[in-house]
C-alpha cells in the first residue's frame, strides 16, 4: 500500500465522520450503503446506543458535571472525549490484536472499537446514580459478541 492511499483513507473517513456529524450526509445515504444487512445493525445495536450514551454525557451539563465530581471523572471525560474523536489506524488494530497487518479485516476494526467502549462504558457505569442522573435507561452491554466474552 502506498502511503498517499494510506493519507486518502484517513481523509476519507475524517471527511465521512464530518459529513455524518454536521448532517450533510443523510440516513438514506447511509441506510443505502448498509442495504438490509439486519445482522450487522443488530451487532452494532450496543455500540450505536453507547456512542450516543458518550456523546449525551459529553453534550448535557448535568451529565458532564455529575461524572466530573466522580472519582477520576475528569479522566473519564478525557477518555470519553478521546474515543469519540479518535480514528484507529490499521497498524493500531494489528498491534491491539497482536495479529498481522495483512490479516486486518473490518471485523477486526469493530473488535477493538467494542473492546474500547466497554473499557470506557465499565468506567462510567461504576459511577452510582450515573442512571438516575441520566433520566434514562443505559444499556446493557451484550454477554456474547463477535465470538468472545
Amino acid at each position: 500500500m502506498h502511503p498517499e492511499h494510506v493519507l486518502d483513507t484517513k481523509n476519507d473517513q475524517k471527511m465521512a465522520r464530518k459529513e455524518l456529524k454536521s448532517g450533510k450526509m443523510g440516513t438514506e445515504k447511509v441506510a443505502g450503503d448498509l442495504g438490509d444487512c439486519s445482522a450487522l445493525k443488530k451487532d452494532n445495536y450496543w455500540i450505536n446506543e453507547v456512542d450516543a450514551l458518550f456523546m449525551e454525557v459529553l453534550k448535557n451539563p448535568r451529565l458532564r458535571n455529575f461524572v466530573c465530581v466522580n472519582t477520576n471523572g475528569a479522566e473519564v471525560l478525557c477518555d470519553i472525549s478521546r474515543y469519540l474523536a479518535y480514528i484507529m489506524t490499521a497498524e493500531e488494530v494489528s498491534e491491539r490484536l497482536r495479529m498481522p497487518l495483512s490479516e486486518v479485516t473490518p471485523q477486526c476494526f469493530d473488535i477493538v472499537h467494542e473492546e474500547q467502549a466497554k473499557e470506557l462504558y465499565g468506567k462510567l457505569v461504576a459511577m452510582n446514580g450515573l442512571e438516575h442522573i441520566a433520566n434514562s435507561k443505559i444499556p446493557e452491554p451484550p454477554t456474547y459478541t463477535n465470538g468472545w466474552k
